[in-house]
């Protein structure tokens, strides 16, 4: 029997890691206000939504890092002849037998993917995870690692996401507005219920990603509404 658990020394990495995450969804959300405040400028507003901004995103990082690190410190990953089981705080157990094992995937940041014989039966195990060349040799003899490389099709989705999302700001026409705010829908709604019925994300993740999602809705449908009326 094998067991592994994240590295001690991993906390500066995971900062970094999230530190990056808030960056980009505070600069995601400034570039949203910063737009409505060019059509009808207003310093005041500007100033206020900054101000929060900033509150939210100083509070969000540090409860986010300290919940991580709860996370990390509890997760063990346990390898056997008949099973694979991970156990982590405020997540149920995943047990996967060795049987079941569909695939073992690799990914480009160094992270694995065991996955069972159902959609929902996966175990992410991180990067930062100890001992990471015998759990490489102990995996391999499981079954062949599968190494993701190249462009996905899951890359080429965020990029039409993400062209969509400017699509709805830049266009003047209502029909490609309206396209394009539907595929941002249907690609959040997606993620959403994924993640939701994601096992290796804790409940209180799950329980804020209710109240990021109304906040992001509010904001989009506003902003589609005013892109629209104002043609």
């Amino acid at each position: 029997m094998y067991q592994f658990e994240i590295r001690k020394d991993s906390i500066k990495e995971v900062r970094k890691a999230i530190l990056i995450k808030v960056l980009v969804l505070s600069l995601f959300f400034l570039g949203g206000f910063s737009y409505g405040y060019f059509k009808n400028p207003n310093i005041y507003v500007l100033l206020i939504i900054i101000t929060i901004l900033l509150f939210v995103t100083i509070s969000g990082y540090n409860k986010a890092v300290n919940q991580q690190i709860i996370l990390y410190d509890s997760y063990i990953l346990t390898i056997d002849s008949e099973s694979i089981k991970r156990e982590q705080y405020d997540t149920p157990d995943i047990i996967i037998k060795t049987s079941d094992i569909s695939r073992i995937i690799k990914n480009r940041n160094g992270s694995y993917s065991i996955k069972g014989n159902s959609r929902g039966n996966t175990i992410e195990v991180p990067s930062l995870i100890e001992d990471f060349e015998r759990l490489e040799n102990v995996l391999s003899r499981i079954m062949q690692i599968s190494k993701k490389t190249g462009i996905q099709f899951e890359d080429l989705g965020i990029i039409l996401v993400l062209c969509s999302f400017v699509g709805v700001y830049i266009s003047r026409d209502k029909i490609i507005i309206a396209v394009c705010a539907a595929i941002v829908f249907i690609a959040y709604s997606y993620s959403f219920f994924i993640n939701q019925q994601n096992q290796n994300i804790d409940s209180q993740t799950k329980k804020g990603s209710w109240w990021l999602g109304i906040i992001f809705v509010i904001y989009f449908i506003k902003a589609v509404y005013h892109q629209v009326s104002g043609l």
